[in-house]
């Protein structure tokens, strides 16, 4: 199974079949940094009414040009001035936020030690907020929407920041006006 501490082969949890690793999705939340099913199980997960779904939506998507390789939604890496790092933004939204901070000379980060654990059932899971202001001690999250797992992920967030004497924001960007707001104030005015 191993060879110089590099793990080979991994047992899948729904098949219970010793795969090659590369069988396994990329995960970073598990142990390995692979997913603990395999991804032929994965792929048996999905039900046929969830791919027709989700085609209509890509599809969708594809038209609105917010799919594919000119949609505007991005990941990527950036520089950050104030770390004098690069940090890996998971949207364009996050890379507009940073933007506007290095604009307003407020220093922000993703790389930060702060970590949210959150009671998901009976499981005890663990987050990273997207971005961390040191000098304010305050939270930044940057959401499109919020589902009943980021609301898990929110309640838990308020709960350590009045342990620990910070504060959060969870903003939304706002596409018509250019401009980040206060997620609770946006759902009040639509």
């Amino acid at each position: 199974m191993e060879d110089n501490d590099k793990i080979l082969t991994k047992k899948c949890s729904k098949c219970l079949i010793e795969k090659e690793i590369d069988e396994f999705f990329k995960h970073l939340g598990c142990k390995g940094g692979k997913r603990h099913d395999c991804k032929s199980c994965c792929y048996k997960m999905v039900s046929k009414e969830m791919k027709r779904k989700y085609s209509k939506v890509a599809i969708k998507r594809i038209d609105e040009g917010t799919l594919g390789p000119h949609a505007p939604y991005k990941t990527e890496w950036k520089f950050n001035p104030f770390t004098k790092q690069k940090e890996y933004m998971h949207s364009s939204w996050e890379t507009k936020f940073l933007d506007k901070c290095i604009h307003e000379n407020k220093f922000v980060t993703k790389r930060h030690n702060v970590r949210i654990q959150y009671r998901d059932d009976s499981i005890i899971r663990e987050y990273i907020p997207d971005f961390y202001a040191p000098n304010d001690k305050t939270i930044i999250e940057i959401k499109a929407y919020i589902d009943e797992n980021v609301e898990m992920k929110i309640n838990a967030l308020s709960e350590w920041c009045k342990n620990n004497n910070h504060s959060f924001e969870i903003l939304k960007y706002n596409e018509k006006n250019k401009q980040f707001v206060d997620f609770e104030l946006e759902l009040q005015n639509q």
